[in-house]
């Protein structure tokens, strides 16, 4: 029977993060270890590192070539990425797994769509949306990576590899050239998958929590002293009197059984939490140190480069893919922060006023714990908050316009 409950939570799970899970495991690094193909590993660590160090000799052996040289920084940035995706997925995958078994406790069908303070979308809403958006922005991906393929074949009479590489033998010959092309695009692929899976995953996460918060505070509103429970049990006419200034023991009884689910729900939320934030907050601080490098060198590329079109979009699509990653990571990182402070005033909404001490204080501890401040970090350096995301773009447009000014005043000295 325990086996049978075993399976079925592990079921449960599964398909509730299916998409994650084939997307993960076409990069090469499956959530569950029971999904893991040896195969894809070695084709990950052929296509996907061996690659990744070509392109880095690339930029040494031609470190003297500027425009060169940062064309294959460009690259390697979000590339980079997408390694420290695949490192942490496989280093970690005992600690993401139990995080996803811990949404086991929750579920979010049937809740509200719309927050009936703010009118807005609640956050699960948002869960089931998350994965069709995630696959609509792969495809679009995808198709950028071909049109960029078909754009770098026709601008140049020679072979042209995907992307500048440095290996130690000839790379434009037959039948070298094919097999380079196709780890590369194998590679890139996967460097795509393990991207669109990671933030995807993230924001599902975050949306889990801040549903379940929603839904806490919907439960916490919902306990009313409801007279209508002591009418049912005969209650006498004196009794009917006590009533009108203290509430009945069955009365109480009932909303102290509410109030005590609500704790227990709150347990797990923050359980649930405390374990997102310790098991994402290393990637997050890779992530920010390479979101905020590759915007740096993106607009270094855009005051240097020597204006070609390809070098431009180039540019434009890397620099808007970090910010559309860092504005997912710290809008949802907001979102739950701002969801976990509402609890408190939730719990002071509710219907507590008549009530006995002893539910007082009830209601005090889930307010004294709502009003410890949660917010998702990077490494415990910095809020994965809106504050820290536009601070990271103000100093890159900062770095963008000094670079700017400065090549204006070379341009001007030199006439």
């Amino acid at each position: 029977m325990a086996d049978n409950k075993v399976l079925h939570k592990n079921q449960v799970t599964e398909n509730r993060f299916r998409f994650h899970q084939i997307m993960f495991r076409i990069a090469g690094c499956p959530i569950f270890r029971t999904n893991e193909s040896k195969v894809v590993f070695i084709l990950s660590f052929l296509c996907f590192y061996i690659n990744f160090v070509a392109i880095l000799m690339d930029i040494y052996v031609n470190i003297q070539d500027m425009e060169h040289a940062m064309e294959n920084v460009r690259l390697a940035f979000p590339i980079a990425s997408g390694l420290c995706i695949h490192q942490f997925m496989r280093l970690r995958r005992g600690a993401i797994e139990q995080l996803l078994r811990l949404t086991d406790r929750f579920t979010w069908n049937g809740m509200l769509t719309r927050d009936p303070d703010t009118g807005y979308l609640t956050l699960a809403v948002w869960i089931p949306r998350i994965d069709t958006s995630a696959q609509k922005i792969f495809a679009l991906l995808v198709f950028i990576h071909f049109i960029y393929i078909f754009f770098r074949s026709i601008s140049s009479d020679e072979r042209q590899l995907q992307f500048n590489s440095w290996y130690p033998f000839e790379t434009l010959v037959s039948p070298q050239y094919e097999l380079i092309n196709a780890t590369q695009f194998i590679g890139s692929i996967m460097c795509l998958c393990s991207f669109v899976a990671f933030i995807s995953l993230y924001a599902t996460l975050v949306c889990i929590a801040c549903s379940q918060l929603e839904k806490l505070r919907a439960s916490l509103l919902d306990i009313r002293q409801n007279r209508d429970i002591s009418k049912d049990s005969g209650a006498e006419t004196d009794q009917e009197e006590i009533q009108e200034v203290h509430i009945s023991q069955k009365m109480f009884n009932h909303m102290q059984k509410q109030l005590n689910d609500c704790i227990r729900h709150h347990q797990d939320i923050l359980e649930f939490m405390r374990a997102l934030e310790a098991t994402m907050n290393p990637m997050m601080l890779a992530h920010f140190l390479l979101i905020a490098g590759g915007m740096c060198f993106a607009t270094f590329s855009a005051v240097t480069s020597s204006g070609r079109l390809l070098q431009l979009a180039q540019i434009l699509i890397v620099y808007i893919a970090f910010a559309t990653q860092l504005y997912t990571y710290c809008w949802f990182g907001t979102e739950l922060t701002r969801q976990a402070e509402s609890l408190s005033d939730a719990a002071w909404r509710s219907d507590w006023i008549g009530t006995p001490v002893s539910f007082q204080r009830c209601l005090i501890f889930i307010i004294a714990t709502a009003r410890r401040d949660f917010v998702l970090t990077a490494g415990k350096f910095v809020s994965v908050s809106r504050e820290t995301m536009l601070t990271i773009i103000n100093q890159t447009i900062s770095y963008f316009m000094f670079l700017l000014n400065f090549k204006d005043m070379d341009t001007d000295a030199d006439q």
